[in-house]
This record gives structure tokens, sequence and C-alpha cells, in this order.
């Protein structure tokens, strides 16, 4: 894909892709880096590993939010919101995440029932072979085949998963909770050393190592589907295919409707 450049002539785009960096870094009150939009993805991540290799030598997480529809969706600048958030997600019970997994498929069997036809999976490999993922989507506007502005902040946590305590993000359709999230990104960054990395308006990417263990893998694939369907319903098609991903991808992909 070819990514065009925004017209950085016109002043007012430019103009109103700072004011909502400065908006999103006032409000969670942390340190930040603006990256204009039509830049090549591969900057964008570039910059994005750099500030992890600092994040992880002086204690902070960093996380690229591009300023897309983020702010309508999550934002809720009251002075005191950020405070009132952290304190309101921290505070909260501990989840256990593999009961939930549990739970959730309990709650509605016939959701998180899919036809896993091993031949239709086999047929798809041999087609198209077994996808990869090493990219960051969620800062790209496919429709304009060009990058959104992002804001990159550094959120003064050196446990990546605790970034949910001062983000808002999830809670509404089939999306899960902020403390949900929280929790499952604790559990599968000790088990499998994801971190997220990308927050959108309605998308969340993680940094992760490729699940070389087959028994892993498919429990893995399992819990991802639990934790967003659509990533197979209108994705990849089968939680095989996402299984066999699993073992070679450096990134994964969420989003909801």
């Amino acid at each position: 894909m070819n990514f065009c450049k925004h017209d950085n002539s016109k002043d007012i785009i430019l103009s109103k892709s700072q004011e909502n960096a400065k908006a999103v870094a006032n409000y969670l009150k942390c340190p930040y880096e603006f990256i204009e939009g039509g830049k090549q993805p591969s900057e964008i991540m570039a910059r994005y590993l750099a500030l992890r290799k600092e994040g992880i030598e002086n204690g902070f997480t960093p996380i690229i939010i591009p300023l897309d529809e983020y702010i309508d969706r999550n934002m809720m600048f009251e002075e005191d919101s950020i405070e009132r958030f952290h304190n309101e997600i921290t505070s909260a019970a501990p989840i256990n995440p593999e009961q939930w997994f549990k739970e959730t498929v309990a709650n509605d069997k016939e959701m998180y029932s899919i036809d896993e036809n091993p031949e239709a999976i086999d047929n798809l490999i041999k087609k198209n072979g077994v996808p990869e993922s090493h990219d960051f989507m969620g800062y790209i506007n496919f429709s304009k085949k060009c990058t959104y502005p992002v804001i990159i902040v550094k959120i003064p946590e050196k446990d990546p998963w605790k970034v949910f305590a001062y983000i808002p993000f999830g809670g509404w359709n089939d999306c899960p909770t902020n403390e949900e999230i929280m929790y499952i990104s604790k559990y599968w960054f000790e088990k499998y050393g994801a971190e997220p990395a990308v927050i959108s308006s309605d998308t969340l990417e993680f940094l992760a190592k490729p699940v070389e263990n087959p028994n892993e893998a498919h429990k893995l694939a399992n819990e991802m589907f639990v934790f967003c369907t659509d990533i197979v319903f209108q994705g990849v098609g089968y939680i095989g295919i996402l299984e066999k991903m699993l073992k070679t991808s450096t990134t994964w992909y969420f989003w909801w409707d």
C-alpha cells in the first residue's frame, strides 16, 4: 500500500491535530510525543520501539494513541476525571482471567460456538498460507491510505498492563471493560510477554512474541476469540488459523464494532 502525505500546507489540519494531542496529554497528565499524520507506518513503529527501550530503562510504558475518534469516545475532560478514573480502576476487585474466560463462554454458549472445520482450515492454508502479523494497524486510515496523526504517551508504569488504569478504553457492545482488559493483559503479559502498544477508538494492539508451544498457542487462540470474537468472525475465519498465526506473529490486533 502506498501511503499519502497529509497536506501540511493546510495549517488548520495540523493545528487541530496538535490541539487534540495536547488535550489527550493534559487529560492523562503524561509526557508525550506528537507525530503528524501521513508518516510511514514504519516510522511510527520505529519511534515506539525506541521509546519502549527507553521506558524499560526509565520505568514508563509508551502507548500509541491515534487521534481519530478516540477523544470523542473516551475522553471525559473534567478537571479531576483522570484521578477518579485511576482510583476507580485500581480499587476494583481483581479479576481472575481464566475464570473470566470460562464464565463468559458459559453465559453465552451460542455466541462462542464455532464450527472448526479441519478440512476447510487446511484448504485455506494451502490456498493462502498462514497469515502473519508483525506490524501495527490501528493508526492507519485505510480509506485514505494515510496514517492518522498520533500521540505516543509515556505512562508512568513499568508494568505495561497497568496502562489501563490510566487510559479509558472498553465497556461498549461486546468489548470487555477497562478492569477486565487490565487483568487479562496482566495475565497475557506474565504468560506470553504481551504488551499493549496501540489504543484507538475501537482497536487494541499488543507487541508480543511468537507462541511456539502448540498447546499454549491453542489455549491462547481460544482465549483471544472469547476476548474478541470479531478477530475470527470478521477476520481469519477460524480459531485454528489464529492458533497457527500465533506461532510466528509478533503483534496482536483486536477490534470491536
